[in-house]
C-alpha cells in the first residue's frame, strides 16, 4: 500500500486526506509481482521490487539502497553516476549465511527485514533473467566487534565462547599482524613519496617521507617488545577458545 485514509477532517464535512508514504508515483498498471509476506518458501513469497526504472514494477514503499541513496543521488548530480545505472549482480552473493529462523515467517509478528532480501541472485534468478529489477534490499557483512562488556561476561563464566571469535591461526599470528599491517603502512607511505605524492593528502615537503620513517621505526619497536606483546596476548585470551599459546611468529 502506498496510501492510507485519515479520519474526516472535523472543518471540512465529508473530505478525507490521503497521507502519501511514499515519494514515488503510485502503481497505476497494477503489472507488479504479489508479494505474499510470511510465506517460508521464497518462490511463493515473491521478490520485493522497488526499482525506479519502471515505476509500474514496484511493490513496496522507498527504493532500493536505503540510506545509500543520497549518496547515489550525490554521484549522479555530479555527473559521475548515468541516472539508468543498473548494477551487474552476476556471481554475487552474501558474506556470509544468516537464517532463514522460524519467527521471521510468523504472521503473527513483525518482521523488520526482508528474509530473502540478500539472496535475490539465488532465489530470483528466473526473474531476474526474464527482466525483472531485483536487487537486494538488505545487505549481510562481516565484521568482528570488541565489545568489552562480552569479553567480562565470558571471563566471569555468564557466556561461554563458541571458538570463534578468533582462530587459532589468529591467535598465533596477532602479534606478527601488528607488524605486517605497520610495515605495509609504512611501505605505502614511502612509495607515495617516491611517486610525488598523488595519493595521501599531504600539508607539507616531505610529509610522506617522514610518516613512512615514523610507521618503519614502530616495526623495529614492535619486534623489540615481540616477546612482551606475545605473553600479553596469551594472558588476554579468552577463557574457553582452547588455545594453548600465541606464538611469536616474527
Amino acid at each position: 500500500m502506498t496510501e492510507t485514509t485519515a479520519p474526516r477532517m472535523n472543518n471540512i464535512p465529508g473530505r478525507r486526506r490521503s497521507v502519501v508514504l511514499t515519494s514515488h508515483p503510485r502503481n497505476a498498471t497494477g503489472q507488479t509481482l504479489k508479494v505474499h509476506w510470511g510465506v517460508a518458501d521464497p518462490a511463493t513469497r515473491g521478490p520485493i521490487v522497488g526499482t525506479l526504472e519502471n515505476p509500474g514494477e514496484r511493490n513496496a514503499i522507498g527504493t532500493h539502497a536505503g540510506a545509500y541513496s543520497l549518496y547515489r543521488a550525490l554521484a549522479v548530480a555530479a555527473g559521475q553516476l548515468d541516472p539508468q545505472h543498473k548494477p551487474d549482480l552476476t556471481d554475487t552473493a552474501p558474506a556470509a549465511k544468516i537464517g532463514p529462523f522460524p519467527q521471521w515467517f510468523d504472521p503473527d509478528l513483525i518482521v523488520s527485514l526482508d528474509p530473502w532480501g540478500h539472496l535475490g541472485t539465488q532465489e530470483f534468478s528466473g526473474l531476474m533473467d526474464k527482466g525483472w529489477d531485483i536487487r537486494p534490499t538488505i545487505a549481510v557483512t562481516k565484521a568482528r566487534i570488541n565489545m568489552p562488556e562480552i569479553r567480562d561476561a565470558i571471563a566471569a563464566g555468564r557466556l561461554v565462547a563458541d571458538g570463534d571469535i578468533l582462530t587459532e591461526a589468529e591467535w598465533e599470528n596477532l602479534v606478527f599482524a601488528g607488524k605486517l599491517m605497520t610495515y605495509e603502512v609504512g611501505i605505502r607511505f614511502l612509495a607515495d613519496y617516491l611517486q610525488g605524492d598523488i595519493y595521501f593528502k599531504t600539508k607539507r615537503p616531505g610529509h610522506n617521507l617522514d610518516r613512512a620513517r615514523n610507521q618503519l621505526r614502530l616495526v623495529d619497536r614492535i619486534e623489540a617488545a615481540a616477546d612482551a606483546m606475545s605473553a600479553i596476548v596469551v594472558q588476554n585470551r579468552v577463557p574457553g577458545e582452547n588455545i594453548k599459546s600465541a606464538k611469536r611468529i616474527i
